[in-house]
């Protein structure tokens, strides 16, 4: 990573973690840090294991969820069956600024790799905790996954139509929010370890990482004891082209907005107020349904923004890879993979005014930097490693 990053001179040990973990090292990883993945078994890490799965018949196909999660990172595998690594893994956490991690509560210190542990020969160690429901509390020992924590975060009970049942984010909305919320926090106590040389445990939890992006449903609900309403989709409207689109009124005048959809019937005297809106609604949306589906969606919008609409459209996954507003800001990074090939990754959503932040290396392979980690950060020399891997530590 070039030095001009700004955490070019991080050094985070990313320890075997899942999804959230895993993403919250990686945005760090791109902001420059040197990051070591450490996996623990012969098998390699869960995000390994976690479809779909890329590549040709006649190679070895791998996860494109591992791909994306961790690239720009360095691999080292250990046998946590052996106790010599623990030594390894405590050398790596006492060279490491942070620890990233997000096992069950407890188990890190069944390991003897705990907080107090490390913290006691690198007292500066940031080392950053993501579970479900966090280190205390009733829940903290719950088995859990990511349909559970959206529904006990509150995320699903917003999602969906009041006459069905709530509507689950699709892949891992909630352990990507948590992995971002760590990633932040993380920084703020690394910034206070430089200015103090005191380091910090940081507990994060992914069911309180999404129940905090509903403030707004908990403040109404406290004042009022209103429930937000679920959206449902009354704002889309299907298109000629068989797509959807939003033409939002925003600060239109009601009559250019009527004429926009050639819908003179709107300019009728009942549609004319805002209670009267109100109260015709569901009339406005079926005049609106029927005027919309003689339009492509990329007309509804183009038009509606020339005419100053906040009108918008439901792009497709081929549709936002193609979008000439991300392809502009050069949002997407092409990575060859040996065997999975070429791949589009998402690069970090700003841009730095001095520091370029491309995504340069391809997720490691298990153990793919074993003999470096070990000789150059950890100053074992040849026949240490070759000791090491008869001895099955590594």
């Amino acid at each position: 990573m070039e030095l001009n990053a700004p955490l070019s001179q991080v050094k985070i040990v990313d320890f075997d973690c899942g999804i959230a973990g895993s993403f919250c090292a990686k945005l760090l990883a791109e902001l420059g840090a040197q990051v070591i993945k450490v996996e623990t078994t012969t098998q390699g890490n869960v995000c390994r294991h976690i479809g779909p799965r890329i590549g040709s018949d006649s190679e070895e196909t791998v996860s494109a969820l591992h791909l994306y999660l961790n690239a720009n990172k360095k691999g080292l595998k250990v046998n946590l069956k052996n106790s010599d690594s623990i030594e390894i893994l405590s050398q790596l956490m006492n060279w490491g600024n942070i620890v990233i991690e997000d096992h069950p509560p407890g188990y890190m210190d069944s390991i003897s790799l705990g907080y107090n542990n490390i913290s006691t020969s690198n007292p500066g160690l940031v080392m950053t905790s993501i579970t479900s429901f966090g280190q205390t509390g009733p829940y903290n020992q719950y088995e859990s996954s990511e349909l559970i924590v959206q529904a006990l975060s509150g995320m699903l009970s917003n999602n969906g139509t009041e006459d069905r049942e709530p509507l689950r984010f699709p892949r891992y909305q909630a352990n990507f929010a948590a992995g971002a919320n760590a990633a932040g926090v993380t920084l703020a106590a690394l910034q206070y370890s430089r200015i103090t040389g005191k380091g910090q445990f940081i507990d994060v939890s992914i069911q309180e990482s999404v129940a905090g992006f509903y403030y707004s449903n908990h403040s109404l609900y406290t004042y009022t004891g209103m429930k937000s309403p679920s959206r449902g989709g009354k704002e889309l409207y299907r298109t000629k082209d068989n797509g959807w689109a939003m033409p939002l009124k925003g600060r239109a005048e009601w009559d250019n907005y009527a004429l926009f959809f050639d819908a003179i019937e709107l300019l009728e005297e009942k549609y004319l107020t805002p209670q009267g809106q109100q109260l015709h609604a569901q009339e406005i949306q079926d005049i609106l349904s029927e005027k919309i589906l003689e339009m492509n969606k990329h007309d509804v919008v183009q038009g509606g923004q020339e005419a100053g609409y906040p009108f918008g459209m439901v792009q497709t996954l081929e549709e936002v890879l193609n979008c000439p507003q991300v392809e502009f800001r050069n949002h997407f990074d092409k990575v060859d993979h040996p065997n999975a090939g070429e791949a589009t990754y998402s690069r970090l959503p700003f841009k730095l005014s001095s520091s370029d932040l491309p995504i340069t290396t391809n997720a490691p392979k298990i153990g793919e930097n074993n003999e470096e980690i070990l000789r150059t950060i950890l100053n074992y020399d040849n026949d240490e490693i070759i000791k090491l891997q008869q001895d099955n530590v590594i």
